[in-house]
């Protein structure tokens, strides 16, 4: 299995100069900013590698997550009480070090590498937000469910070494459904500040 140093790394000097891979229409066309990063074998820019970094890192620690909480199942014979004390240790580190602090510190990079999307993009989600509906996951949250499956897609194909012609396809979707979490991010924070209903 692939560990995260590999995933993402910085990219060393002879590397760098290449520009950022990001080129969606909704991520703002392409960037063209000098790569500093390589997520998933892909170049990136300084933000944008920052948004595709933390993100890996929170779909990983998510999914490790997940892993450990299956052995918390009612249904699953108690395991003996030292393996017990690693799973437990296991799941605080993954708390600590990936689902609480990378989600956050992934919403402010969202905003950063996403920071003037296309008009019509913009008002696509904005409408998307003024049917939702109580009760439902909001579209930010829809959104960043979309990212983390994209990341886990993009892991798997890159863990499995599928060619890079599929990462690149996904990282496409990956950076229209970065984009409009972005404004949906920001959407959201206009409501919590009074600014909007």
């Amino acid at each position: 299995m692939t560990n995260e140093l590999e995933l993402v790394r910085e990219m060393t000097d002879e590397e760098r100069g290449v520009p950022c891979f990001v080129r969606h229409e909704d991520a703002g066309g392409r960037c063209g900013h000098p790569a500093t990063v390589r997520v998933y074998g892909l170049n990136f820019c300084a933000a944008h590698g920052e948004e595709a970094k933390l993100g890996a890192l929170f779909e990983a620690g998510h999914d490790a997550k997940m892993f450990f909480l299956r052995f918390r199942n009612p249904d699953v014979p108690p395991p003996s009480g030292v393996v017990a004390s690693a799973l437990e240790a296991a799941i605080d580190y993954v708390y600590e070090h990936y689902e609480d602090s990378t989600g956050k510190k992934h919403d402010r990079a969202l905003e950063a590498a996403y920071p003037a999307p296309p008009e019509a993009m913009r008002e696509k989600v904005l409408d998307w937000i003024a049917g939702e509906q109580e009760g439902r996951a909001s579209v930010y949250d829809t959104l960043s469910d979309t990212l983390r499956v994209l990341h886990k897609l993009m892991r798997i194909g890159f863990e499995e070494r599928v060619g890079v012609w599929l990462l690149e396809l996904l990282e496409q979707e990956r950076e229209s459904v970065a984009a409009q979490a972005a404004v949906a991010l920001g959407n959201m924070q206009l409501v919590r500040e009074g600014y909007l209903e």
